[in-house]
């Protein structure tokens, strides 16, 4: 069955592509690093040119056999180029064939197309047929359009088919952008919300509410959603309904958050945005997530820029926004708060925890006690706690399954999904505590994951440093260990390593 068709299908069945839809079969080869659906397109639109494979051969690849039956074309194209990756030649491989589109016979290309479009069966099959759809105007062909929005309802084809609606007219590219938006959650959402103009009451209210929410980091649409909801005035005007709140908290996280691009450091009027937002907050009960993010907004008006601190109207807002937050921080019984939010809520909870100094080191064990799984990635802080480590490196080692757990040398990433939790996950902060976590390092020095053997390096590296001992004269028995692994190891980066290691035995 096509992706086309098993697209259709699901959204007949659901109404939309759930993000962890699998297009193809793949091969289990956990190798391969896989992005996430849309993910390679979206970072090289966001932080790079794209430019990447040569589509030289790739155009004269349709030169040659564009006289062919479409259905053996894509044959030949996935022998010859299946580890072609499309986001990064697209643009490139549309110039090359508009600069010598006499060489081309334009009706078998939009033929080709279509077939690769409706009836590919790999991913960047339907991504090639996208791309070259691009170079014609569809939008009188009403069943070529149903195509490209049923394809875009996927987040892994959205920017290819946004960028084949292009010649329809603005009021159907907006509905298109709007009903997208409303079914996507990651890079499709981001793309399509980019795209979207707030044209009407219902979609600014919309992307007040919705707008920002997305799987990838709200930081991508804080800044785009603040100003296309008229976000400042909306928070003026006030009584705000839960969901108009959640929406705005939604923008302000992405706003705070300027890691991967900028946000409230260039949104106009930031001091008097952060003012009203607390404003809303006042007379209603806060949760860890709101206290946590509130941490961060006083610490960013606190540390602010001076050329904020010279600008008397923004220092104004600043103070108001300043006694707002602490008058809302003042009201709080922060301390149960945390231990209330800390079951459901535990990273949040944990953050304000270290921040505040609130010793939730005996109830967050007890978690792990009654489900290790679910909690132990939260270790981290007791390695800012001395006195819990031993007893959560105890705790982990009690819940090794050594029937589960992968053994054997490889070169395996085990992205997504595991069956077992990672111990690697605890091992990397062993390396400040020779000898605690032992069996942890044993069982990372045999997994074929190889993450798991770099974080044992790590840690015995560390061990030895600390000791100023050989790791012979530390422990004779994970040298010999290591010894072993140095044998049969297939990382070269991890080989010298482990080289390293057995020296000055």
């Amino acid at each position: 069955m096509s992706i086309y068709e098993r697209i259709n299908q699901i959204i007949q069945k659901e109404g939309y592509v759930p993000y962890d839809f699998e297009l193809e079969e793949r091969n289990q080869n956990d190798n391969e690093i896989r992005f996430a659906p849309g993910a390679l397109e979206g970072i090289l639109g966001h932080h790079s040119s794209g430019k990447g494979e040569d589509v030289g051969k790739l155009a004269a690849f349709f030169k040659t056999h564009l006289q062919e039956e479409s259905s053996q074309i894509v044959k030949e194209y996935e022998k010859d180029f299946g580890e072609f990756k499309m986001a990064t030649c697209r643009n490139e491989l549309l110039k090359e064939i508009l600069d010598h589109r006499d060489e081309y016979d334009a009706n078998r290309l939009v033929n080709l197309a279509i077939y690769m479009m409706v009836q590919g069966e790999k991913v960047e099959t339907v991504k090639t047929g996208l791309v070259l759809m691009a170079l014609f105007n569809m939008s009188e062909e009403e069943q070529v359009k149903h195509v490209l929005i049923t394809l875009g309802c996927c987040e892994e084809f959205t920017d290819y088919m946004l960028s084949n609606i292009l010649s329809w007219s603005e009021e159907e590219q907006n509905k298109v952008y709007f009903e997208l938006a409303k079914k996507l959650t990651g890079w499709g959402k981001i793309t399509v919300v980019e795209q979207l103009q707030a044209d009407t009451e219902e979609i600014r209210e919309w992307i007040l509410c919705e707008g920002c929410r997305n799987d990838i980091m709200y930081s991508y649409l804080g800044l785009e959603c603040a100003r296309k909801c008229d976000y400042l005035n909306r928070l003026r005007a006030g009584k705000l309904n839960e969901k108009e709140l959640q929406g705005a908290t939604d923008i302000m996280d992405g706003l705070l958050d300027e890691g991967p691009c900028q946000g409230i450091s260039i949104l106009e009027d930031a001091e008097e945005t952060i003012y009203w937002y607390l404003r809303q907050y006042e007379n209603r009960e806060i949760d860890v997530e709101c206290y946590s993010q509130f941490l961060i907004i006083k610490k960013y008006l606190e540390t602010e820029n001076e050329e904020a601190q010279k600008d008397d109207n923004s220092y104004k807002w600043e103070q108001k926004a300043l006694q707002t937050l602490n008058k809302i921080l003042s009201a709080t019984d922060v301390k149960m708060m945390v231990f209330e939010g800390l079951e459901e809520n535990t990273y949040n909870a944990i953050s304000i925890a270290k921040e505040l100094e609130i010793n939730i080191g005996p109830k967050l064990l007890a978690l792990m006690q009654n489900d290790f799984k679910k909690y132990y990635m939260h270790g981290f802080y007791f390695f800012t706690k001395e006195q819990y480590i031993e007893e959560y490196v105890a705790l982990a080692e009690k819940n090794l399954d050594y029937e589960k757990l992968p053994t054997g040398m490889g070169k395996i990433l085990a992205l997504g999904k595991q069956e077992y939790w990672s111990v690697d996950m605890i091992v990397q902060y062993l390396d400040k505590y020779p000898g605690w976590g032992k069996e942890l390092v044993r069982v990372s020095l045999k997994s074929p994951i190889t993450r798991w053997r770099n974080m044992a390096a790590k840690t015995l590296e560390g061990w030895k440093l600390q000791t100023n001992q050989s790791l012979y004269e530390f422990d004779a028995e994970l040298y010999q260990n290591v010894r072993l692994v140095a044998e049969e190891e297939c990382d070269e980066d991890l080989q010298k390593r482990w080289i390293d290691l057995l020296e000055n035995k």
